[in-house]
């Protein structure tokens, strides 16, 4: 990804975050697209764990039924 579509990707990041018509669950979608876009290397090392203890804790029914479902559906 080049510097001008990190640039892009921020910019209609912060548009859609400014906003304020954002679930809490698209913020949390945005931010996270935002730091990938930013720094990609060490974006994938939190990611690899921060998506395993999220996945656990999903698929014990801690976020609700519909979490459980997409957790289980794309994992």
């Amino acid at each position: 990804m080049t510097e001008i579509e990190r640039e892009e990707i921020r910019k209609e990041l912060q548009r859609k975050l400014a906003s304020g018509n954002l679930s809490l669950l698209e913020q949390a979608i945005a931010r996270s697209e935002a730091m990938r876009a930013l720094n990609p290397g060490l974006y994938d090392q939190a990611a690899a764990v921060v998506s395993a203890r999220v996945r656990s804790v999903a698929t014990a029914g801690a976020f609700g039924a519909e979490a459980k479902k997409h957790v289980e559906r794309t994992h």
